[in-house]
């Protein structure tokens, strides 16, 4: 098989081409077949994106050039800049790879995102077209040294597979958001040390494991998946989302209704109250007293509540706050899992990788969700929490 190890100057006779979607462009060791069916192994360096026009060259001379395929992706265009504008940095702020154009902008096709660009004002179509998103500052100077001059780098990571870029590289953060400070008070959020007792529930999990509804790895993972699905993320996680809004402009008004909107769709006294204990604890953390605890004193206390507060005071955005909170429940989950089933360690953290494209699926779908479409659907939870609170035998609280 022959090999394709280095890059030859612009403009050079080539005596072949390889067709190559983003994904694959992205990888800095592949196989492909050229269009004339040659298998062929390209190895480049790590960091560097395959790019339309690019030419590679092996040890015996072979120049290949190579052509971005055609792959299914959306467009979104928007009558008003602001509107185009606010598109791009919803996007960009979830870390998708973005192709720029005159009044467009293009991603890889997900019906997700697509629903969450249309919510903002946005026109989308679906096409099939070469796919060349932006790269970040630094990348296009270090393009620019290969002797390329018609597009940036994108970042890859260092297992060749593609990260999802901003039109901004990572050291080019300002301080704030993305600084060591700011990434540390989110992985404090969403650490299980974080002192509110999250330990002592199992959210329902271990009257489901009673009634013989969980048992197993599998069954754990369903279960866990489900409840971020239907529960914890069109409900929680969108109540979090507006309450952490209120936090950050003090709309008292928009706090009141979103506190009492979630303690009103607890569907067991269970719920409701693990809610409410985990709520008093960090509000004792934010506080420094428990007598300060409560900023209204005619407000049920609520651990969503508190947790978007304490997202807010800490200077992170709502996105960090879903996404601290979501790992959060799911990482106290799956300790619940391994402590009532005969699962070891690498069982949950095989559950754990499997709930990041879930994770990644919910915090696209927060932002989209309207008020009227706020609350989830889980009657089995409902059943689970109720019958947990007469369990004969229990390791969690109750």
């Amino acid at each position: 098989m022959r090999r394709l190890e280095a890059f030859a100057p612009l403009g050079a006779s080539h005596h072949g081409t390889l067709t190559l979607s983003f994904e694959l462009r992205s990888k800095s060791r592949l196989r492909a077949r050229l269009e004339d069916g040659e298998e062929v192994a390209v190895s480049v360096p790590r960091g560097r994106v395959l790019r339309n026009g690019d030419l590679l060259c092996g040890s015996d001379g072979l120049v290949v050039r190579v052509q971005a395929a055609d792959e299914e992706v959306s467009i979104a265009r928007a009558a008003d800049p602001e509107h185009l504008a606010r598109v791009a940095y919803h996007l960009g702020n979830r870390h998708v790879a973005l192709q720029v154009g005159p009044g467009w902008v293009r991603y890889l096709h997900d019906h997700v995102l697509d629903d969450m660009v249309r919510s903002l004002c946005a026109e989308v179509r679906l096409e099939q077209a070469p796919f060349e998103p932006e790269g970040g500052a630094y990348d296009a100077l270090a393009h620019h040294q290969h002797g390329g001059d018609h597009h940036p780098v994108h970042a890859v990571s260092d297992h060749g597979n593609r990260h999802h870029s901003t039109a901004v590289g990572e050291s080019e953060r300002p301080p704030g958001p993305g600084s060591v400070p700011h990434r540390l008070a989110q992985l404090r959020l969403a650490s299980q040390a974080l002192p509110v007792g999250g330990f002592s529930h199992s959210r329902g999990l271990e009257g489901a494991v009673a009634a013989g509804w969980v048992h197993d790895e599998e069954t754990a993972s369903l279960w866990i998946l489900g409840v971020l699905e239907h529960a914890i993320c069109p409900l929680d996680g969108a109540v979090l989302w507006r309450l952490h809004r209120g936090w950050r402009a003090d709309d008292q008004v928009a706090i009141r209704r979103w506190t009492l909107f979630l303690r009103a769709s607890r569907e067991s006294a269970e719920l409701a109250l693990e809610d409410e204990q985990m709520g008093r604890a960090l509000a004792r953390l934010l506080t420094g007293c428990a007598a300060a605890a409560r900023t209204h004193q005619d407000l049920p206390v609520s651990f969503v509540c508190e947790f978007a507060r304490a997202a807010a005071q800490w200077g992170l955005s709502g996105e960090d706050a879903l996404l601290a909170f979501f790992w959060s429940a799911i990482e106290s989950q799956v300790g619940a899992a391994l402590r009532l089933l005969p699962l070891g360690q690498t069982a949950g953290q095989r559950i754990l990788e499997r709930a990041a494209p879930a994770i990644e699926r919910a915090m696209v779908r927060v932002p989209a969700i309207a008020d009227d479409d706020v609350g989830g659907f889980t009657p089995g939870l409902a059943l689970a929490s109720a019958w947990h609170e007469t369990q004969y035998s229990r390791l969690f609280r109750s």
